[in-house]
Parts: structure tokens; C-alpha cells; sequence
């Protein structure tokens, strides 16, 4: 008797429960993923700013970063997104900027329809568009790919609002502003990109706001085909308005390839960098050029880590004010590290 009383009750319980789900609206679906890149190794190159002399250290690679990211979906078609990201040195375990989040902090919403917006601190069009690791034959900051590739735009922006459309028929475009507080300006910009097949191409624009009295412009073009036998990639960036009397120009061009060779990857990458009366009109004292040419190969040694080694070669020069060389210095290096993404 009390047995079937009890059953009773536990049906009534469960047939209870069972409607109060069907009544409630399904939880939507949410991810959240951790993710990074280590990358640490020994480099044996010399630093032409000082010397021609070569320095033995154990230093960063590629960026070393950690990050969040994820995704929530909202009804059929929207999704809110985050994304966090933190810099670190590998060699001595600090942070690499005096911001913690120093690389990505942003929250955004996501509509099929009408594409995305993205607020907080983003990284900027010139940076995020064109001239991405994507575009980059080392893909990032080894000593292969060793240095900037746009010109002298500002990276990141603080206080950032950035819209991205929807792809229509591989054409993609995307506009923004950073809010400008305290001593420095707004900035602003915009890009470009279309995907069609093995064609890869991305051009944008942004003004920076350096100061409440000074801002620079800059305009780079980005792009990549892929052939049966190897990667192509270029990248263009030019400054203008640099420095404090607005006078001064810098250019940055890049070319490489990456060809599949074996189970790995050989990388070439050459940059050349030049500089136009950055200090003053007339005064070349501030400008500085550099070659650099960076040749490498990428080993998996699974799907999460490799090795990676590079031989390079630079030139340095330097400028008197009248515009004679001050310094014409170059050397080689090589480095090989060791690589962790997850």
C-alpha cells in the first residue's frame, strides 16, 4: 500500500516536472573556450640600434599570449561574443605592457542578418585587417618576421566601437572610432576586404589620434593567393603625419611565401622599412631604414607544437639632419625555438 502511495506521488512528481520543462524556453546554447600561444627559444642576433655585435639570449618568438574567448546565442541568428587577451614575456614570466589586457578586451553582438559590432579595447583597422599575422609569412613577431609591418599606426584602441557586415558574395567592410580622453585625440577608420577562391585582399584607413594637438594617418593594403605549390603574401603600409611637427612619412612594404615541404613548412620573408623627416621638415636626424630578410622552417611536431628555426639578415641605417648616413650597420642571426598552441 504505501509502496504504490509512494509511486503515485513520484509519477505525479515527475509528470509535474516533465510539463514545467516543456513550458520553460530551452536554455540557449553557450561556449567558452581558453586558449594561447607559448613560444620561447634561442636567438642568436645582434641589436643595430647599439652594435653589429651578436647577443646569445633565450627569448620570445612569436607573441606568447593567453586569452578567452566565447560565444552565447541569443535567439536564431544572434549571438554575443568576448573575447579577452593577455601578453607575456616567456623568457622571465612578466607581463609584456603595463596593461593586463593589453592585446584584446571586448564584448559584441553577433546578427547574421546585419553583421557585428565590438565595443571596449580593439585592435585597430591597420592592424587587425591588413596587416595580421594572416598576411605574414612567420605569422607574427619571430625573428623571421622581426618587426611592424604598419608603418607607424597605432595598434590597439582604447574606448573602441567597430561594425563589421555581413560577406556579400566575399565582399566584406567595416568602420570605427575610438573615443579620444583625457590628452589624446578620437581616432577613426575603416577597411575592406574580399575573399574570392585562392585571392585574399584587404585595404584599409585610420586616423590616429596621438595627441589633443597632433593625429597621423595611415593607409595599408594586404593580400595573399594561394598556389598549388606555395603561399603568397604581400602587405603595404604608409604613415603620414608622423611625429610632432606633422611632418614626417613612414613606409613599410612587405613580401613572403610559405611552401609546404614535407610535413612542415619553409617561410621567406623580406621587409623594408623607410622614414621621411619624422623629427622636423629638413631633418632627417630621427629617420631610421631597415632591410630584413627572414628564411625559416615551420615542424609540426603535432598538432599543437613545433619547432621552429629561422637565419636572418639586417641593415640599419641612420641619418644626419642634412640627411647623410650616420649609421649603416648589419649583421646576421638564427634563432630556433619551441612553440605551444592551444
Amino acid at each position: 500500500m504505501k509502496t504504490t502511495r509512494l509511486n503515485r506521488v513520484l509519477a505525479r512528481g515527475l509528470g509535474a516536472t516533465l510539463a514545467l520543462m516543456a513550458a520553460v524556453p530551452a536554455a540557449q546554447a553557450s561556449d567558452v573556450k581558453i586558449y594561447g600561444i607559448l613560444d620561447v627559444g634561442l636567438r642568436h642576433a645582434p641589436n643595430l640600434s647599439v652594435s653589429e655585435d651578436a647577443i646569445t639570449k633565450v627569448d620570445d618568438g612569436m607573441r606568447s599570449r593567453i586569452g578567452f574567448r566565447g560565444t552565447e546565442d541569443l535567439a536564431p541568428g544572434l549571438k554575443a561574443f568576448f573575447r579577452l587577451e593577455h601578453s607575456l614575456r616567456m623568457d622571465t614570466g612578466a607581463q609584456r605592457d603595463s596593461v593586463f589586457w593589453d592585446d584584446k578586451a571586448w564584448v559584441g553582438l553577433d546578427s547574421q542578418q546585419f553583421g557585428q559590432v565590438m565595443l571596449g579595447r580593439l585592435r585597430s583597422p591597420t592592424d587587425e585587417y591588413t596587416n595580421g599575422t594572416r598576411f605574414e609569412a612567420f605569422m607574427g613577431h619571430t625573428l623571421g618576421a622581426s618587426g611592424g609591418r604598419a608603418a607607424s599606426s597605432t595598434d590597439a584602441w582604447n574606448n573602441g566601437v567597430y561594425y563589421i557586415s555581413p560577406a556579400w558574395n566575399g565582399l566584406m567592410v567595416g568602420a570605427g572610432f575610438s573615443a579620444g580622453e583625457g590628452t589624446v585625440k578620437s581616432s577613426s577608420g575603416a577597411h575592406v576586404e574580399y575573399t574570392n577562391g585562392p585571392l585574399d585582399v584587404a585595404l584599409a584607413w585610420q586616423r590616429d589620434g596621438e595627441s589633443l594637438s597632433n593625429q597621423k594617418s595611415t593607409v595599408t593594403l594586404a593580400g595573399t593567393y594561394k598556389l598549388p605549390v606555395a603561399l603568397l603574401l604581400a602587405t603595404y603600409a604608409r604613415s603620414t603625419d608622423v611625429g610632432t611637427a606633422d611632418s614626417g612619412e613612414r613606409s613599410t612594404y612587405t613580401v613572403g611565401a610559405r611552401v609546404p615541404t614535407g610535413s612542415g613548412e619553409v617561410r621567406v620573408s623580406y621587409r623594408l622599412t623607410e622614414d621621411d623627416q619624422i623629427k622636423a621638415v629638413a631633418d632627417r636626424s630621427s629617420d631610421v631604414d631597415v632591410r630584413h630578410l627572414g628564411v625559416g622552417y615551420h615542424h609540426p611536431l603535432s598538432k599543437r607544437t613545433s619547432i621552429n628555426a629561422t637565419v636572418s639578415y639586417d641593415n640599419r641605417k641612420t641619418y644626419t639632419a642634412a640627411g647623410a648616413t650616420a649609421t649603416d650597420r648589419s649583421g646576421p642571426g638564427f634563432e630556433v625555438g619551441l612553440r605551444v598552441a592551444f
